[in-house]
Protein backbone atom coordinates (compact mmCIF):
# COMPACT_ATOMS: atom_id res chain seq x y z
CA UNK A 1 0.00 0.00 0.00
CA UNK A 2 1.48 3.35 -1.04
CA UNK A 3 -0.06 6.38 1.25
CA UNK A 4 -0.25 9.63 -0.56
CA UNK A 5 0.90 12.45 1.75
CA UNK A 6 1.15 15.37 -0.11
CA UNK A 7 -1.58 17.35 -0.83
CA UNK A 8 -2.29 17.06 -4.72
CA UNK A 9 -4.37 19.03 -7.10
CA UNK A 10 -7.66 17.98 -8.49
CA UNK A 11 -6.17 17.34 -12.28
CA UNK A 12 -3.71 15.01 -10.51
CA UNK A 13 -5.96 13.20 -8.62
CA UNK A 14 -7.96 12.80 -11.43
CA UNK A 15 -5.07 11.62 -13.18
CA UNK A 16 -4.02 9.29 -10.49
CA UNK A 17 -7.46 7.88 -10.59
CA UNK A 18 -7.19 7.40 -13.93
CA UNK A 19 -4.39 5.23 -13.88
CA UNK A 20 -5.27 3.12 -10.78
CA UNK A 21 -8.63 2.16 -12.26
CA UNK A 22 -7.22 1.76 -16.09
CA UNK A 23 -4.38 -0.37 -15.79
CA UNK A 24 -1.40 -0.32 -18.12
CA UNK A 25 0.53 2.06 -20.08
CA UNK A 26 -0.75 5.03 -21.40
CA UNK A 27 0.43 7.67 -24.30
CA UNK A 28 1.44 10.92 -22.54
CA UNK A 29 -0.89 12.56 -25.51
CA UNK A 30 -3.97 10.64 -23.97
CA UNK A 31 -3.23 11.88 -20.65
CA UNK A 32 -3.09 15.40 -21.46
CA UNK A 33 -6.67 15.19 -23.56
CA UNK A 34 -8.19 13.67 -20.95
CA UNK A 35 -7.55 16.34 -18.50
CA UNK A 36 -5.78 19.59 -20.12
CA UNK A 37 -7.73 19.24 -23.19
CA UNK A 38 -9.08 22.91 -23.34
CA UNK A 39 -5.50 24.05 -22.88
CA UNK A 40 -3.05 24.86 -25.90
CA UNK A 41 -0.77 21.93 -26.91
CA UNK A 42 2.72 22.96 -24.78
CA UNK A 43 0.93 24.42 -21.62
CA UNK A 44 -1.31 21.11 -21.77
CA UNK A 45 2.16 19.13 -22.25
CA UNK A 46 3.65 21.33 -19.11
CA UNK A 47 0.56 20.58 -17.03
CA UNK A 48 1.51 17.21 -17.06
CA UNK A 49 4.65 17.35 -16.21
CA UNK A 50 4.10 19.34 -13.36
CA UNK A 51 1.57 16.99 -12.34
CA UNK A 52 3.88 13.66 -13.07
CA UNK A 53 6.18 15.48 -10.98
CA UNK A 54 3.76 16.10 -8.10
CA UNK A 55 2.91 12.12 -8.57
CA UNK A 56 6.56 11.17 -8.70
CA UNK A 57 6.87 12.54 -5.17
CA UNK A 58 3.80 10.93 -3.59
CA UNK A 59 4.05 7.42 -5.46
CA UNK A 60 7.92 6.91 -5.74
CA UNK A 61 8.92 4.14 -7.88
CA UNK A 62 5.33 2.97 -8.44
CA UNK A 63 4.90 5.49 -11.19
CA UNK A 64 7.19 4.43 -14.59
CA UNK A 65 7.10 7.53 -16.95
CA UNK A 66 8.90 7.91 -19.81
CA UNK A 67 9.00 10.28 -22.76
CA UNK A 68 6.26 8.30 -24.29
CA UNK A 69 3.82 6.31 -21.88
CA UNK A 70 3.14 6.84 -17.97
CA UNK A 71 1.81 3.77 -16.27
CA UNK A 72 1.01 2.92 -13.10
CA UNK A 73 2.97 -0.41 -11.45
CA UNK A 74 3.26 -0.51 -7.82
CA UNK A 75 0.23 -1.26 -5.64
CA UNK A 76 -2.14 1.39 -5.18
CA UNK A 77 -5.25 0.84 -2.33
CA UNK A 78 -7.65 3.01 -3.37
CA UNK A 79 -11.73 2.31 -2.60
CA UNK A 80 -13.00 1.42 -5.70
CA UNK A 81 -10.22 -0.81 -7.09
CA UNK A 82 -10.67 -2.75 -3.88
CA UNK A 83 -13.95 -3.30 -4.05
CA UNK A 84 -13.64 -4.38 -7.56
CA UNK A 85 -10.89 -6.99 -6.12
CA UNK A 86 -13.49 -8.39 -3.67
CA UNK A 87 -16.73 -8.11 -5.49
CA UNK A 88 -16.35 -11.57 -6.75
CA UNK A 89 -15.33 -13.11 -3.39
CA UNK A 90 -16.64 -11.46 -0.51
CA UNK A 91 -20.03 -9.55 -1.11
CA UNK A 92 -20.23 -8.31 2.93
CA UNK A 93 -16.96 -6.76 2.48
CA UNK A 94 -17.19 -4.98 -0.85
CA UNK A 95 -21.27 -3.77 0.08
CA UNK A 96 -19.00 -2.06 2.66
CA UNK A 97 -17.06 0.23 0.49
CA UNK A 98 -19.23 3.12 -0.57
CA UNK A 99 -18.29 3.23 -4.62
CA UNK A 100 -21.81 4.78 -6.00
CA UNK A 101 -19.58 8.50 -4.21
CA UNK A 102 -17.08 7.51 -6.71
CA UNK A 103 -14.90 10.95 -7.14
CA UNK A 104 -18.06 12.52 -6.07
CA UNK A 105 -15.88 14.94 -3.79
CA UNK A 106 -13.55 15.81 -6.80
CA UNK A 107 -14.31 18.90 -8.49
CA UNK A 108 -12.06 18.99 -11.98
CA UNK A 109 -12.94 21.95 -14.39
CA UNK A 110 -13.31 22.57 -17.87
CA UNK A 111 -12.26 18.66 -18.22
CA UNK A 112 -15.10 17.05 -20.51
CA UNK A 113 -13.31 13.96 -21.34
CA UNK A 114 -12.09 13.24 -17.78
CA UNK A 115 -15.80 13.77 -16.47
CA UNK A 116 -17.69 11.48 -19.50
CA UNK A 117 -15.16 8.78 -17.98
CA UNK A 118 -15.40 9.85 -14.35
CA UNK A 119 -19.59 9.20 -15.20
CA UNK A 120 -19.22 5.94 -17.05
CA UNK A 121 -16.65 4.54 -14.08
CA UNK A 122 -19.72 5.51 -11.98
CA UNK A 123 -22.33 3.62 -13.27
CA UNK A 124 -20.06 0.85 -13.90
CA UNK A 125 -19.40 0.35 -10.18
CA UNK A 126 -23.09 1.07 -9.26
CA UNK A 127 -23.97 -1.27 -11.92
CA UNK A 128 -21.84 -3.89 -9.81
CA UNK A 129 -22.77 -2.76 -6.81
CA UNK A 130 -26.03 -3.66 -7.36
CA UNK A 131 -26.08 -6.28 -8.60
CA UNK A 132 -24.09 -7.20 -5.49
CA UNK A 133 -26.93 -6.17 -3.29
CA UNK A 134 -29.52 -7.81 -5.18
CA UNK A 135 -27.78 -10.58 -4.59
CA UNK A 136 -26.97 -10.16 -1.45
CA UNK A 137 -31.07 -9.40 -0.66
CA UNK A 138 -32.38 -12.52 -2.62
CA UNK A 139 -29.87 -14.75 -0.48
CA UNK A 140 -31.15 -13.47 2.72
CA UNK A 141 -35.23 -13.97 1.78
CA UNK A 142 -33.69 -17.68 1.07
CA UNK A 143 -32.22 -18.03 4.79
CA UNK A 144 -35.64 -16.16 5.83
CA UNK A 145 -33.65 -13.64 6.90
CA UNK A 146 -36.25 -10.83 6.54
CA UNK A 147 -34.97 -8.11 8.16
CA UNK A 148 -31.61 -8.34 6.37
CA UNK A 149 -33.11 -8.65 3.74
CA UNK A 150 -34.92 -5.46 3.56
CA UNK A 151 -32.04 -3.97 4.54
CA UNK A 152 -30.02 -4.76 1.34
CA UNK A 153 -33.14 -3.67 -0.84
CA UNK A 154 -33.58 -0.67 0.62
CA UNK A 155 -30.32 0.38 -0.31
CA UNK A 156 -30.51 -1.33 -3.69
CA UNK A 157 -33.92 0.86 -4.01
CA UNK A 158 -32.07 3.87 -3.21
CA UNK A 159 -29.46 3.50 -6.63
CA UNK A 160 -32.57 3.37 -9.04
CA UNK A 161 -35.88 4.28 -7.01
CA UNK A 162 -38.31 3.85 -10.00
CA UNK A 163 -37.01 0.08 -10.49
CA UNK A 164 -39.56 -2.25 -9.18
CA UNK A 165 -37.44 -5.48 -8.31
CA UNK A 166 -36.25 -4.05 -5.31
CA UNK A 167 -39.28 -2.76 -4.23
CA UNK A 168 -40.77 -6.37 -4.79
CA UNK A 169 -38.32 -7.55 -2.33
CA UNK A 170 -39.15 -4.95 -0.09
CA UNK A 171 -42.59 -5.82 -0.29
CA UNK A 172 -42.22 -9.73 0.48
CA UNK A 173 -39.86 -9.15 3.50
CA UNK A 174 -42.54 -6.91 5.22
CA UNK A 175 -45.20 -9.20 4.71
CA UNK A 176 -43.26 -12.27 5.81
CA UNK A 177 -42.23 -10.61 8.64
CA UNK A 178 -45.83 -9.96 9.62
CA UNK A 179 -46.02 -6.38 8.36
CA UNK A 180 -48.79 -6.90 5.71
CA UNK A 181 -49.96 -3.24 6.01
CA UNK A 182 -46.59 -1.82 5.71
CA UNK A 183 -45.93 -4.11 2.32
CA UNK A 184 -48.88 -2.95 0.79
CA UNK A 185 -48.40 0.55 2.10
CA UNK A 186 -44.67 0.36 0.54
CA UNK A 187 -46.51 -1.08 -2.69
CA UNK A 188 -48.63 1.76 -2.90
CA UNK A 189 -45.83 4.61 -2.39
CA UNK A 190 -43.95 3.49 -5.24
CA UNK A 191 -46.94 3.19 -7.52
CA UNK A 192 -47.49 6.69 -6.85
CA UNK A 193 -43.98 7.13 -7.63
CA UNK A 194 -43.79 5.73 -11.11
CA UNK A 195 -47.36 7.49 -11.87
CA UNK A 196 -46.23 10.92 -11.01
CA UNK A 197 -42.44 10.42 -12.58
CA UNK A 198 -42.66 7.81 -15.49
CA UNK A 199 -46.55 7.58 -15.87
CA UNK A 200 -46.86 3.95 -15.87
CA UNK A 201 -47.61 1.26 -13.19
CA UNK A 202 -45.46 -1.74 -11.76
CA UNK A 203 -44.46 -4.52 -13.78
CA UNK A 204 -46.77 -7.63 -13.69
CA UNK A 205 -44.25 -9.54 -11.32
CA UNK A 206 -44.65 -6.73 -8.88
CA UNK A 207 -48.17 -6.35 -9.48
CA UNK A 208 -49.06 -9.38 -8.88
CA UNK A 209 -47.39 -10.00 -5.47
CA UNK A 210 -48.96 -7.12 -4.01
CA UNK A 211 -52.43 -8.78 -5.40
CA UNK A 212 -51.42 -11.82 -3.74
CA UNK A 213 -50.79 -10.01 -0.09
CA UNK A 214 -53.98 -8.07 -0.25
CA UNK A 215 -56.12 -11.42 -0.78
CA UNK A 216 -53.89 -13.14 2.22
CA UNK A 217 -53.80 -12.27 5.51
CA UNK A 218 -50.34 -11.75 7.24
CA UNK A 219 -48.13 -14.24 9.04
CA UNK A 220 -48.18 -14.18 12.74
CA UNK A 221 -44.40 -14.02 13.59
CA UNK A 222 -42.01 -15.28 11.01
CA UNK A 223 -40.53 -17.27 13.55
CA UNK A 224 -43.80 -19.38 14.18
CA UNK A 225 -45.13 -19.75 11.05
CA UNK A 226 -45.35 -23.26 9.66
CA UNK A 227 -43.87 -24.69 6.55
CA UNK A 228 -46.91 -25.17 4.99
CA UNK A 229 -47.78 -21.75 5.52
CA UNK A 230 -44.46 -20.75 4.12
CA UNK A 231 -45.32 -23.04 1.08
CA UNK A 232 -48.18 -21.13 0.21
CA UNK A 233 -46.88 -17.24 1.25
CA UNK A 234 -46.89 -15.11 -1.76
CA UNK A 235 -43.84 -15.09 -3.39
CA UNK A 236 -41.77 -13.23 -6.11
CA UNK A 237 -40.40 -14.49 -9.17
CA UNK A 238 -37.32 -12.57 -9.98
Amino acid sequence: RVPITPSLGAKTLGLIAFLALEPGPHRREELTALLWGDSPEEKARASLRQALTHLRDALGDSLRVDRATVELTGPLECDAAQFLRVAGVDAAAALAIDVPRFLSGLTVRNCQAFQEWADEKRLELVARYASLLASSAREAMARRAWSDARQLAERWHRLDVLADEPVAVIVEAQYLSGDRTGALATYAKHVALLSKEVGRGPDRALATLAARIEQSSAPRGSKRATENWYEHAPSFDA
